[in-house]
């Protein structure tokens, strides 16, 4: 039956559920063209349900990684402080790529000496929030609105945008954009995976959880309405189980 032939693929052979759910929808199409064709009289896999492929953890860089791409812009120029300003912020903030080019420089805030926060007026869901952002992140951003992005606003069509980061027109960076940067910075060789600006937020929250932080004070940050968006981090990584348990068992005996 179609279910023995489901169930066989899956336990016996081995094929991943992505697969199986490709066979089993190819054959579904197939005999309701055969039906209608007046080859047979019925489907067999009408009432056979898809596997439902398993929903996978979010990709997240590691401490090294993270480090090299926060290490690996040291140019001044314009476009240099630019580009440095948005790595530090995805990482440091944990907001989308959308999120980040829809910030104008009115969003931008300090809020103490060595702390900031971001507006977020577009979020996803429609609903205003705002991101904090440590030291490192504060001073790259106010070093690229002070030396960079006064460049850049200098070769606009229209001297008024109110764009945070702009592009090379003096207009408001495309999302586009941020794809082909971490494009550049995976090409670099400095980063042992190829990177890309989701895997920011991924790593922002993975990071924060895996030191302590509370999941709803993370389910803040991230902006996610319901907390079962947030809880996929909370799985345990196997660095991080290795880690934990050499750091407890892997000690000399003393006695």
């Amino acid at each position: 039956t179609a279910r023995s032939w489901i169930s066989h693929m899956t336990k016996v052979d081995g094929l991943a559920k992505a697969s199986v759910a490709r066979r089993v929808a190819s054959l579904r199409t197939f005999f309701s063209w055969a039906i209608q064709s007046g080859l047979t009289e019925s489907n067999p896999f009408t009432d056979v349900d898809i596997p439902k492929r398993g929903k996978s953890l979010p990709k997240a860089l590691d401490t090294a990684d993270i480090g090299a791409l926060l290490d690996s812009k040291r140019d001044d120029s314009p476009a240099g402080l630019r580009d440095k300003a948005i790595v530090e912020c995805l990482y440091a903030s944990g907001i989308r790529a959308g999120e980040l080019i829809g910030l104008d420089l009115e969003d931008v805030f300090r809020t103490g000496t060595d702390e900031g926060a971001l507006r977020i007026r577009h979020a996803k869901g429609g609903q205003e929030r705002y991101a904090l952002i440590g030291s490192h992140a504060l001073r790259a951003l106010e070093t690229y609105i002070k030396d960079g992005r006064e460049t850049l606003l200098a070769a606009a069509v229209s001297a008024t945008t109110d764009a945070l980061f702009l592009n090379r027109f003096g207009g408001r960076l495309s999302d586009r954009a941020i794809r082909r940067l971490f494009d550049k910075l995976g090409k670099s060789g400095k980063v042992g995976v190829k990177p890309t600006p989701h895997m920011m937020r991924h790593s922002f929250a993975s990071h924060l959880l895996e030191n302590g932080a509370d999941i709803r004070v993370v389910q803040e940050l991230l902006g996610h309405k319901d907390l079962s968006s947030t809880q996929i981090y909370t799985r345990i990584r196997p660095k991080q189980l290795k880690d934990t348990h050499a750091a407890h068992f892997d000690k000399t005996d003393s006695k």
